[in-house]
């Protein structure tokens, strides 16, 4: 209430959400605006509907690349990538007073790190409140934001849990351990996995599990309660399961089994939350997206395995990422206590309890021939006890810096000091400055970032006079480097294909530089090929891909900072409009109802939804013909009538507040509005923002997959066709005499303009 910055560090459950709330009241109570920032969607999710209901939810808006509501409120909450790109582009100028930064330890994360530091650069006349349990000592990062803003920084830091935790590692087995922790009253329990496939299967094992005396089911003690039962089947019946998983979901609840991880839509996971914070779910199997703050109680947290995969290698978990999962047990008002229990890996209790079995044998039985297990092959790194204990004494190291800019942030802050008066280049060279990274990662970035500018004081893009040094730029600048390609691959496929099929080449375009997450990328690599073209679901057209990748080498070549993995061909987006599907077909074609499309919807709708921005942003509003209009129109209706949850649930909560108050309450619901191109007949209407049916099951007609094959398979052959098409036009005229006469006046002026420049050279 000073006007200092503050770090809170301090363990689960001590009451850092309270803290966060005083500060959002009282930058609301001076009038101020302020933003909350989380890490994940989830989070940013969970965190609106709870400060909607602390402060109203006309006073509280959302923001998270993929959703936004009432953005004009004067709280926000958001991820920090969304409070990066308004920090780059506004600066100083920023009308924020007051930002909650939760899990702040997130500045260390290599993908994702920077966009928690670029904030405390930028927003100089703004007060911070850093949140987390694990951020590890950190003065120089400290020092330097009190030096810049020129308000003090108070830590308040603090080991101390409500809560105490007992940790024990265990050599039984996971579903031995489990049975352990139920019987003896430490339910519910978060089974922990670092995959999603994993993480389904346990709960697949564990929710029909059988006692180890017989006596029933492994999770009955926890279940078999007065009225538990009944109250998880009436709140499950109620739940909406259409989807492709939805179905295996709730047979899995019914068992009071949930599983949580990034690959389930929105509407699933924040059911299991609710079941789990009504405390009817005996366990729940996901992988660390609830060690991220997501407020689900837990008494017990339970670890399959101690090693996990970060992108690049298989290693050990790091303390940090230990403490910041284990700190979810033990609920503060419900237990005295919680617990973290470890396993050894699934291969050593194997073999344990084999040579058991061996040693147990009674004179005279006949001795089975053993069959032991090795270790794994792939993405496994060995554990022990040991490694548990070193993991329990650890401390979590201080933050690294992750600091980078890409040529969009670059040319953000540019412009929006040009927008506001300010000196960009100078306002660009200070950010740099600040940065907590090493020296010689500062004199890269800087280095960077002039070849960055170089690149835009191309005359089309950014002009500079020399005297003023001021920067102009133009509006139509593209925003990133899969937006450039976008520029640049437009008008090449404008003149390579038909005009009818230009939506789904820039459909194409679109997706090949759109990131798909693993396991969307290993149904494609599984899906049966089909028995005519020879392709699987999911693969770009062949044509389409010969021609995306020529323009990417030439593209590359005059930007040589562009990474080659910028462009990854691929043509899932494009059998779900040129195969007229809907989500779910889409999802049942990438392999069957067992594949990794269905099992991680979540995973399918997001990478849907990138696809569908990047064709928003990527082809400019005059250059998009009806065909580009009508494609772009069918992908955003496929995605926002998968699940729109979010804006219903703030919808009735704003409803609430109205009934409560006998009055009208303004507010704006701004985006998503409706594409251009859409249809608004009655048959559709806006809901919050979103486009869906007016009927339940009005959507696409179920078709056998033998329908969509010869669907797809039309497309592609009408695609085929029109190339060849296009490449005899082509041919003939060049054979005809005006087009060699041409071909000749190219060449001369060619030659001439050469020998102009070598003379002006000179």
């Amino acid at each position: 209430f000073s006007g200092a910055h503050v770090v809170l560090d301090t363990p689960t459950g001590s009451g850092k959400s309270l803290v966060a709330v005083a500060a959002l009241f009282k930058a609301l109570a001076d009038g101020g605006r302020a933003y909350y920032t989380s890490p994940t969607k989830a989070l940013t999710s969970e965190k609106f509907f709870d400060l909607c209901r602390h402060f109203g939810p006309a006073s509280v808006g959302m923001a998270t690349g993929d959703v936004s509501l009432n953005p004009r409120a004067r709280l926000v909450c958001c991820t920090a990538e969304v409070l990066a790109s308004i920090a780059l582009r506004d600066g100083p100028d920023a009308k924020i007073d007051m930002v909650v930064m939760d899990e702040f330890h997130y500045f260390g994360e290599p993908e994702r790190g920077a966009a928690w530091e670029l904030p405390l650069w930028r927003l100089s006349s703004t007060a911070f409140l850093l949140m987390s349990g694990t951020l590890g000592s950190n003065p120089s990062l400290y020092r330097t934001l009190e030096e810049r803003s020129g308000r003090p920084v108070r830590i308040v830091s603090s080991q101390e849990r409500p809560v105490p935790l007992h940790f024990a590692y265990s050599e039984q087995s996971i579903r031995s351990s489990l049975e352990e922790l139920v019987r003896t009253g430490r339910s519910p329990v978060y089974v922990v996995h670092f995959s999603q496939r994993e993480a389904l299967q346990t709960a697949k094992e564990l929710a029909w599990a059988k006692a180890s005396d017989g006596s029933g089911s492994v999770l009955a003690p926890a279940l078999d309660q007065p009225g538990r039962r009944e109250a998880l089947r009436r709140a499950v019946e109620d739940a909406d399961f259409a989807s492709p998983f939805g179905a295996e979901l709730q047979s899995l609840l019914l068992q009071g089994v949930g599983v949580h991880h990034a690959g389930l839509l929105p509407r699933y996971r924040r059911l299991v939350e609710q079941l789990a914070q009504e405390g009817l779910l005996a366990l729940v199997c996901g992988t660390d997206t609830l060690g991220v703050g997501v407020n689900v109680p837990i008494r017990s947290v339970l670890f399959t395995r101690l090693c996990r995969f970060d992108g690049d290698e298989t290693r050990l978990m790091r303390s940090r990422e230990f403490h910041q999962i284990a700190g979810r047990a033990g609920r503060k008002g419900f237990d005295t206590s919680g617990d973290v229990v470890a396993v050894d890996p699934d291969w050593v209790v194997y073999n344990r309890e084999l040579k058991d079995q061996l040693r147990n044998l009674k004179p005279g039985e006949a001795r089975p021939l053993p069959r032991w297990r090795r270790p794994p092959r792939r993405n496994y790194k060995h554990w022990t006890k040991k490694t548990f204990e070193q993991l329990q004494r650890s401390s979590p190291d201080a933050l690294k810096s992750q600091f980078r800019l890409s040529m969009a942030q670059v040319l953000a802050v540019v412009e929006g000091a040009k927008s506001h008066g300010r000196d960009g280049e100078a306002e660009l060279w200070d950010l740099v400055d600040a940065a907590q990274c090493s020296r010689g990662a500062r004199r890269f970035w800087r280095q960077q970032a002039e070849t960055f500018l170089r690149v835009l004081r191309v005359p089309e893009v950014v002009q500079t006079e020399e005297l003023e040094q001021v920067v102009e730029v133009k509006a139509e600048v593209p925003r990133d480097d899969a937006t450039l390609f976008m520029f640049e691959a437009l008008p090449i496929l404008q003149e390579s294909v038909h005009e009818e099929d230009l939506g789904l080449a820039l459909l194409t375009a679109a997706e090949s530089v759109c990131d798909a997450p693993i396991s969307l990328m290993r149904a494609v690599d599984e899906a049966p090929r089909d028995a005519q073209t020879g392709q699987r679901p999911g693969q770009c057209p062949t044509e389409l891909e010969s021609l995306l990748l020529d323009i990417f080498d030439n593209f590359r070549r005059q930007r040589p900072w562009v990474p080659q993995r910028l462009l990854k061909p691929k043509g899932i987006a494009f059998d779900l409009v040129a195969g007229e599907l809907s989500f779910a077909q889409l999802a049942e074609r990438l392999g069957g109802d067992e594949s990794a499309a269905v099992t991680s919807e979540g995973g399918l709708l997001r990478y849907l939804t990138d696809v569908y921005r990047a064709l928003r942003l990527g082809v400019p509003s005059e250059a998009k013909s009806q065909t580009v209009r009508a494609v772009e129109a069918r992908l955003r209706a496929a995605v926002l009538e998968v699940d729109s949850s979010l804006i219903r649930e703030w919808e009735t909560l704003k409803e609430l507040e109205l009934k409560a108050a006998s009055e009208e309450v303004p507010a704006q619901m701004l985006e998503p509005g409706p594409a251009e191109g859409t249809d608004s007949s009655d048959e559709q209407k806006l809901v919050g923002g979103a486009m869906v049916p007016a009927v339940a099951g009005s959507g696409t007609p179920r078709r056998t997959r033998q329908e969509i094959a010869a669907q797809v398979q039309a497309v592609r052959q009408q695609l085929d066709e029109r190339r060849l098409k296009l490449e005899a036009d082509e041919r003939a005229r060049a054979r005809s005499l005006p087009g060699r006469v041409k071909k000749l006046w190219n060449k001369a002026f060619g030659a001439v303009r050469d020998v102009v420049e070598i003379a002006m050279g000179l």
